[in-house]
């Protein structure tokens, strides 16, 4: 695995996996990776990013 790489997979028993290389104290996941890793539909994902985001202003 390169150090810029994210890879989430299932095991045989259906739990989400995620292997992660970590560079300067930063993770980056895309929508698809963090709707998976926590089993949620992206909608609901981005929504609970926006509200994030429009508290941080």
């Amino acid at each position: 695995m390169q150090n810029d790489q994210i890879v989430i997979y299932k095991t045989e028993n259906s739990e989400t996996v995620i292997d992660v290389k970590i560079d300067s104290n930063t993770i980056w996941l895309t929508l698809n990776q963090i709707s998976d890793l926590f089993g949620k539909n992206k909608s609901t994902i981005s929504r609970h990013l926006n509200n994030i985001m429009k508290k941080k202003n």
